[in-house]
């Protein structure tokens, strides 16, 4: 059954469902709608599988190491029941982790054990298979990698009151999301980026047949930004205070590249009021809002992009830079 995320309302169907489902799998904060964080709802979520005895899921393969240690149970002070992860804890490499409570995990491994004496599983193991499960060089990356993270924070603060280095890599990408808000607003540009700890992505409102959006990325990369077909980016704690400056300076060339060149339109007034807005939580506000350009925009922006590419043609035909 797929339900629609953070809709209160249809948490009667798991109530009424309840005897024919064997587990509820969210992503706590969604990794294509980073400014969608629902907590009230998870702890309904979280008491309601609790009380009908249904295992909640918890899919944090990206959020999982990265908010947090505790990943978003830790940040929002719900404890799921199982959890999955991805590459972070492999420091790269292609990991993937389970780990949850006993009586649940106890059905991977067969329960307490050994193998240098007579005991044997407790329980019938479910058969789970995997090209690099157990692999040791990843295993020893993720010993690494999690002692590392230990060692940075000191895991005895709850999320809240913790100042480790996560928090403050959170900060700074908030920082710089907000600084670059600030510049969209200030251009009047139908343009957002939300923002989850380390993790943020650009949102926009009118970019017909994607054009503008993908000739951004684009030109973040030619300015010196990396950017993902995925669509997602993300701060490191690689990422000093100068390459945070040059990523921002970077966006912003692009972004005047695209306004010399005629990618965005002037917005009536009402369709400018709306963007002047995008700062506030943009979840519902999507919902909202329809694309603001008609057909003959659409045409437009697709004769500019043909008259760039001709242009570029032609130079490199030239011979010129």
């Amino acid at each position: 059954i797929i339900l629609d995320y953070g809709n209160m309302d249809q948490l009667e169907i798991i109530e009424q469902n309840a005897h024919e489902i064997a587990g509820v799998l969210v992503e706590p904060v969604q990794s294509r709608h980073p400014d969608l964080q629902p907590v009230e709802y998870l702890k309904e979520v979280r008491k309601l599988t609790l009380e009908k005895d249904i295992p909640l899921i918890f899919d944090e393969m990206i959020t999982g190491f990265r908010v947090c240690p505790k990943g978003t149970q830790g940040y929002f002070n719900i404890k799921a029941d199982i959890a999955t992860y991805g590459k972070i804890p492999g420091g790269g490499m292609p990991t993937g982790m389970i780990a949850g409570l006993s009586k649940y995990m106890n059905y991977v491994d067969g329960g307490s054990w050994a193998f240098d004496d007579d005991s044997m599983p407790s329980l019938k193991r479910t058969l789970m298979a995997g090209t690099h499960t157990r692999n040791p060089v990843k295993i020893a990356a993720s010993l690494a990698v999690l002692t590392e993270i230990n060692a940075r924070c000191s895991g005895k603060l709850e999320c809240a009151t913790c100042t480790c280095f996560q928090k403050e890599l959170n900060q700074k990408t908030k920082s710089m999301v907000d600084e670059l808000n600030a510049y969209f607003r200030y251009k009047n540009l139908p343009i957002i980026i939300e923002c989850f700890s380390s993790l943020f992505r650009f949102r926009f409102f009118d970019s017909p047949n994607g054009l503008t959006s993908e000739l951004l990325f684009i030109l973040m990369r030619m300015n010196g930004v990396e950017t993902s077909v995925s669509g997602n980016f993300f701060l490191t704690t690689a990422h000093t205070d100068d390459d945070i400056k040059a990523i921002i300076s970077g966006i912003k060339k692009s972004i005047e590249t695209l306004l010399t060149e005629e990618f965005f339109y002037e917005a009536e007034a009402d369709v400018a009021e709306e963007r002047q807005s995008l700062h506030e939580p943009v979840s519902a506000l999507i919902q909202d809002i329809e694309s603001q350009q008609a057909e003959n925009a659409n045409s437009y922006q697709i004769e500019l992009i043909k008259n760039l590419l001709k242009s570029d043609l032609q130079k490199f035909l030239k011979g010129e830079n």
